[in-house]
């Protein structure tokens, strides 16, 4: 299938994923409030913190190296099973050893029910882990319609979950230990999915001799770089909630966080641009019309970006009081100040797919630590001061600087010669419809 249609179809599928995850999102805050909005929201990038942490950066080698047919998904299955036993091990002692000494207060913004959180914490990754190496697996075999479905389960799975969650509260008040609960569940359906598309796509069970070493060597040489590119990049998007939270109170972590999740909800246009590009241009037979079809989506990724946020600004002031409540109303301005910055870090997400396939990852590696060091500058000077509205500015900061960068070496060291960045023209359309 041809990469238009390919991404028109995730993209398609995204809308029900877009929607649920909005109206998730209402539920979820209106059960929570502003405090446990904060706390709820701090759990989970702990979660992707120690998942991207432990992960050394295998999912996202699996679908290079399944793309290039130098490995085979029983191999790849075979390394993930013995690599995720080693870090869920490692975890457990980890949380073990922090609740018993005392510390727990040090992983987590709240007191109350300790055990249930780690628990998630736990299953959480381990489940998030099988999770992302089977997609990569699927994704690198270009069986993207089993990605597309899975979206479609989790819009589904949230409504009714969460749905069920909020009219059950309505009746009964239920808080942060139900949405945990919820949470699981909708992890443990999406694992479910994996796990039975694997079975019915390519039925050989997971290698588990002769393969650790070798495919723990490919895997690691190339995704190492990577990792460290991806962690820099998490901490890029989260570390000023950590901040928020250490100079500020927990409400306004909760505004935050609203803030950002619904500014990073335009991430489900350019993940899958990016993650449907990269097995495309990693294809030998692409390498000649590979700058041709990178600028063609990168424009197309930028233009629909810039509209969408445009519109999300204007709308800003109705809809978010609308939706989750007056008490949300600080979120407004953050959010605004974020969308500027949020166009640069979209666009950051296609443009780093040429460094990727292009064996040039280093780059991706060298932007990242650039805008950690202006991340880490910006919050400390901004936050204390203006709260989360420097936080928003300080994030600005670092996005723009990462986009700046990426531009400058993929110009003026990978020789990628594309002037229009940003605006998709009829001469793209046209040469996309004759694809």
């Amino acid at each position: 299938m041809p990469i238009t249609k390919n991404i028109f179809y995730n993209l398609l599928s995204q809308l029900p994923q877009v929607f649920s995850g909005l109206v998730v999102s209402v539920l979820s805050t209106r059960i929570l409030g502003p405090e446990g909005k904060g706390v709820f929201g701090i759990i989970t990038y702990d979660i992707l913190f120690l998942g991207l942490l432990l992960s050394l950066g295998v999912n996202m080698a699996t679908g290079y190296f399944i793309a290039s047919k130098k490995t085979t998904a029983p191999e790849i299955l075979g390394l993930g099973i013995y690599h995720l036993l080693a870090n869920s091990v490692l975890l457990t002692l980890f949380l073990a050893s922090m609740y018993l000494s005392g510390n727990a207060e040090g992983l987590l913004p709240t007191d109350q029910s300790v055990v249930l959180i780690y628990a998630y914490i736990i299953g959480g990754f381990a489940l998030n882990y099988v999770n992302s190496i089977v997609n990569a697996i699927f994704q690198g075999s270009k069986k993207f319609r089993y990605t597309n479905r899975s979206l479609l389960l989790k819009a589904f799975s949230n409504l009714a979950l969460f749905g069920g969650l909020y009219i059950y509260h309505l009746s009964t008040s239920v808080g942060l230990e139900a949405v945990i609960l919820v949470s699981i569940a909708l992890i443990v359906i999406q694992t479910m999915y994996w796990l039975v598309s694997y079975a019915i796509e390519f039925g050989q069970p997971p290698i588990m001799k002769g393969v650790l070493k070798q495919q723990f060597n490919l895997l690691l040489s190339f995704s190492l770089i990577g990792y460290f590119s991806n962690l820099l990049n998490f901490l890029n998007y989260r570390l000023d909630i950590y901040i928020v939270e250490a100079y500020t109170t927990i409400d306004q972590v909760g505004f935050y966080i609203l803030a950002v999740n619904l500014t990073q909800m335009l991430w489900l246009i350019s993940d899958p641009i990016a993650g449907i590009l990269k097995p495309y241009l990693s294809d030998p037979n692409a390498e000649k019309s590979r700058q041709i079809i990178f600028g063609i989506y990168q424009r197309l990724n930028a233009s629909v970006i810039l509209i969408v946020s445009l519109g999300a600004w204007l709308l800003a002031e109705l809809v978010i009081p609308l939706l989750y409540g007056q008490e949300f109303y600080a979120s407004i301005i953050p959010f605004r100040i974020l969308l500027i910055g949020n166009f640069f870090a979209c666009n950051s997400k296609v443009f780093g797919v040429f460094n990727f396939v292009t064996d040039n990852i280093k780059y991706n590696l060298q932007a990242t630590a650039i805008g950690l060091i202006f991340t880490v500058i910006f919050d400390f000077l901004l936050i204390p001061s203006y709260g989360i509205s420097g936080a928003a500015w300080a994030s600005n900061a670092a996005y723009l600087t990462i986009f700046a960068y990426l531009v400058f070496i993929t110009r003026w060291k990978l020789n990628l010669r594309i002037n229009n960045l940003f605006i998709f023209t009829p001469s793209d359309y046209h040469q996309l419809k004759n694809e």
